[in-house]
């Protein structure tokens, strides 16, 4: 996707939002298909446009995969000698990137050709010591921790790299996801004296840094999800220390909480933001008899929390979806499920707003 200018960008944003404001997520039909051929222990990381999901399977020995398209089988991204992989994050083209650990113990870095073909080491940019993946976009620009000590971007060409910028007070910044602009978010802490954390965002090309201001008075913020509207998600603890879920405009000002009516106990994890402006992940419910129930959630511009399971029509007996790890532009998300008596729960689903995963 080509960058665009920010009047273009802020004129999509409107437009998407107060076309989805108009639909209702409750009266939405999906469907539920189990990836095939995974083995116990499966964590989704990331899913394409194509429905082609990464992550890591098979429990104790740490097996990176791709999918096939819409939600097929898994295919195994590991290699003779490796130790432990996981696949941390596939672009539109199927490149998948990601880390194993060789013979040796050491971490290093793979990257593969479109549809997770001829994986192979990824060598290291010139001026770099080590290079740990977290994100990769359709320009092929890369995200990672750098020699332990900063984030950096790598581009496509694998040579030239620059440093994410955060703010001028920040302490040990984190930088976490990368957008089709090159804007990156993270959070960091303020300098002495103080201690809190919080999130921060850039401009294009991981510059111009500045602190995300949230909708009220906080003391930590963390953010999980950006998209390429500028729009970033995340939690936050209020001064009652109770744990809110928030969506910000684009930009690094203004937003509003998630909403969750009649339920104060909840403890809520935003893992994301799509490009529609629906925010996604987990909520912890604490149930009138005490009991505690986790669901994968959607919530929609109007910042209302969706219970996905009761909108699945071919959800197996037993099973339950837990978290959504991430949502393509077609709507198919990659998401956990685990069985309702606890026994499993690693199952890697991808749930479609079509049967069978059509393509939208």
């Amino acid at each position: 996707m080509q960058p665009t200018t920010t009047t273009a960008r802020a004129w999509l944003a409107a437009a998407v939002l107060t076309a989805l404001c108009a639909q209702s997520a409750q009266s939405q039909t999906l469907y539920a298909y189990r990836l095939a051929q995974q083995k116990i222990g499966c964590f989704a990381e990331g899913i394409n446009d194509s429905g082609q999901i990464v992550g890591t399977h098979d429990q104790g020995s740490g097996v990176a995969f791709l999918s096939l398209p819409h939600g097929g089988a898994i295919r195994n991204l590991s290699q003779p000698g490796d130790m432990w992989s996981k696949a941390t994050a596939v672009n539109n083209a199927g490149v998948v990137i990601g880390r194993y650990r060789d013979a040796l113990g050491q971490w290093l870095t793979f990257l593969t050709d479109a549809d997770g073909a001829n994986r192979r080491p990824y060598p290291l940019p010139p001026g770099m010591a080590s290079f740990g993946p977290r994100d990769l976009n359709d320009a092929g620009q890369v995200l990672g921790a750098r020699d332990g000590e900063a984030s950096a971007i790598v581009q496509a060409d694998g040579f030239s790299w620059q440093d994410v910028e955060a703010p001028a007070d920040a302490v040990g910044p984190v930088a976490l996801r990368l957008n089709e602009s090159g804007q990156v978010i993270g959070w960091a802490s303020f300098a002495p004296p103080s201690t809190a954390t919080y999130g921060f965002v850039t401009g294009p090309g991981g510059l111009g840094a500045a602190w995300l201001r949230t909708p009220a008075t906080h003391l930590a913020v963390y953010v999980h999800g950006l998209n390429d509207l500028g729009q970033v998600a995340g939690t936050l603890t209020t001064l009652n220390e109770s744990t809110r879920g928030f969506i910000s405009n684009p930009g690094p000002s203004g937003g509003a909480y998630l909403k969750r009516a009649g339920q104060p106990h909840d403890s809520i994890e935003v893992l994301g933001i799509d490009s529609q402006g629906r925010a996604y992940g987990s909520l912890h419910e604490k149930l009138p008899s005490g009991e505690r129930r986790r669901f994968a959630y959607v919530a929609g511009p109007d910042r209302k929390v969706v219970d996905l399971n009761p909108l699945v029509v071919n959800l197996p007996p037993g099973v339950a979806l837990k978290q959504v790890r991430d949502i393509n532009r077609n709507g198919q998300m990659a998401v956990q499920a685990g069985t309702l008596g606890g026994e499993d729960n690693n199952i890697c689903y991808i749930v479609c707003p079509e049967p069978r995963c059509t393509p939208g």
